[in-house]
């Protein structure tokens, strides 16, 4: 967020950020300063605000745009995860066939996975 905070700040008011080592996040990060000569307190936390409303509506754009929701990927996800089960445990083709199912609800699985990951990632930032 503080990226973003950079990015709605004035000419007048990058110079107010500094990096900071986050021992919580275990390496340097951009913050606003509120010590003499950077941002008043209140000015930090409109920034901080602004920045936040921002994030999320991006993340509420994105997750619109992807035209369907977790839930539905998710069942998506189960029903192509007991396809993939079945056709393996069955083997109700032959070698040739079965592995060229397998292959396509493998790479389908693949992409629900990353889908549905994306998705709770954007998600989070909405509960914020």
């Amino acid at each position: 967020l503080a990226c973003v905070q950079f990015a709605l700040a004035s000419d007048k008011e990058v110079g107010a950020f500094v990096e900071e080592f986050d021992a919580a996040v275990g390496h340097f990060t951009l913050k606003a300063s509120t010590e003499p000569g950077g941002l008043s307190e209140g000015r930090a936390e409109e920034l901080a605000a602004d920045a936040l409303n921002f994030v999320q509506s991006r993340c509420s754009y994105l997750l619109h745009k992807m035209g369907t929701s977790l839930s539905e990927d998710c069942e998506e996800l189960q029903n192509n995860e007991q396809r993939l089960r079945l056709a393996v445990s069955l083997q109700v083709c032959s070698e040739t066939q079965l592995s060229i199912e397998a292959r396509h609800d493998a790479r389908n699985l693949l992409a629900l996975k990353y889908r549905t990951g994306v998705k709770r990632l954007l998600s989070t930032w909405l509960c914020s």
